[in-house]
């Protein structure tokens, strides 16, 4: 598989952050490599019909966030769906950082410690 393209936009993204979101999506970057690329892409579109594409500007809002959560923790209950992915939550809010943040994406960063208060709200 061809990486460059998700290090370029990784590089141009990491650019205009802070240190500590440049951090988070470093390491959610690499969450995504080990844990979602297959599905989803390097560059996120997903597989048309399988795989959602996870391009989606104006759905990054709470109820989204929520449900990525719910996702990346129990999995989506589908035969074929998705299943539970075992990080923790610094781990999830990293991955969310950098998907909420990637391909025209744009998202308030969120914390490993918010995982749990997002998912229950």
């Amino acid at each position: 598989m061809n990486y460059k393209p998700i290090v370029l936009l990784s590089l141009a993204i990491i650019s205009c952050q802070s240190k500590e979101e440049k951090e988070s999506l470093a390491r959610g970057r690499e969450v995504y490599i080990t844990h979602c690329i297959s599905c989803h892409r390097d560059t996120g579109e997903g597989v048309s019909g399988t795989y959602p594409s996870l391009i989606k500007p104006d759905r990054i809002i709470i109820a989204q966030t929520q449900r990525a959560i719910g996702l990346i923790k129990d999995g989506s209950g589908f035969d074929n769906g998705m299943r539970p992915i075992s990080i923790n939550n610094k781990e999830i809010a990293d991955v969310l950082n950098y998907v909420q943040n990637s391909w025209d994406n744009k998202a308030d960063f969120i914390l490993g410690s918010q995982i749990d208060s997002i998912k229950n709200q």
